[in-house]
């Protein structure tokens, strides 16, 4: 199928993406389940693992992921370029382009933990119009989709209505929360992960590699790719 059916005018805030259809969210769902089943067949068993240049985990589940990602994606959408965490680029020039990291948590994957994904987006004219999320071991699949919202197993999430760093969880690797911790001791306790409920509205609500929660600036040698959440509305 050609990701080239869409349908809607806007998503109000770039007039040059229109939302995908219905077709390629579901095509990219399946695509994502079927690569995440693949890696939770080796998930758990002796696996051929080296060191990338600078030093992070991959492994030969990670490039096989790749693989299937690469030849199934482009029969969603041809014409897109490709930007991977494993593999050298392609097409980065191209309208729209599939942005993929095979197993976004090497580390907890190797390590046995439940804590890795599959993670696929598509942008077009810069802006992503759909991406997918699914953690196998937990059974957790989030879809977004340009002007149509998140959902978590076809239910839709949003952020909390919080809007102070008290009592917010903070993930992030264990390294680096300890770093955290130790220049913003004020900080609610790092955990090492965010564990989801079932019908939670809580989401992820900001992702910073130059700036730590609360607006502090990070210095030039401390820079935390931290995701952290406030805690869930109140009902």
């Amino acid at each position: 199928m050609n990701g080239d059916d869409r349908e809607g005018a806007g998503d109000g805030s770039n007039p040059l993406v229109r939302p995908p259809s219905s077709a390629l969210c579901a095509s990219l769902e399946a695509v994502v389940r079927g690569a995440g089943a693949l890696a939770r067949e080796a998930f758990g068993k002796p696996i051929k693992t080296w060191l990338k240049e600078r030093g992070s985990p991959v492994t030969e589940i990670d490039m096989a992921v790749d693989a299937l990602l690469r030849r199934e994606l482009a029969m969603i959408a041809p014409d897109a370029g490709w930007l991977s965490e494993e593999t050298p680029p392609a097409g980065l020039a191209a309208p729209r382009l599939w942005i993929v990291d095979p197993i976004d948590g090497t580390r907890a994957f190797i390590g046995g933990q439940p804590d890795w994904t599959v993670s696929v987006a598509l942008v077009e004219a810069g802006r992503p119009i759909v991406a997918a999320l699914y953690a196998p071991v937990t059974e957790e699949f989030f879809l977004a989709a340009a002007g149509a919202g998140a959902r978590r197993n076809g239910i839709p999430i949003s952020v909390s209505r919080g809007d102070a760093i008290a009592g917010a969880r903070i993930a992030g690797p264990k390294s680096l929360l300890d770093r955290l911790g130790a220049v913003a001791p004020t900080l609610p306790p790092c955990r090492a992960c965010i564990r989801w409920r079932c019908g939670s509205p809580a989401s992820p609500t900001a992702r910073s590699t130059s700036h730590l929660p609360g607006g502090m600036p990070a210095t030039g040698t401390l820079r935390l790719p931290i995701f952290w959440c406030t805690k869930p509305a109140a009902r």
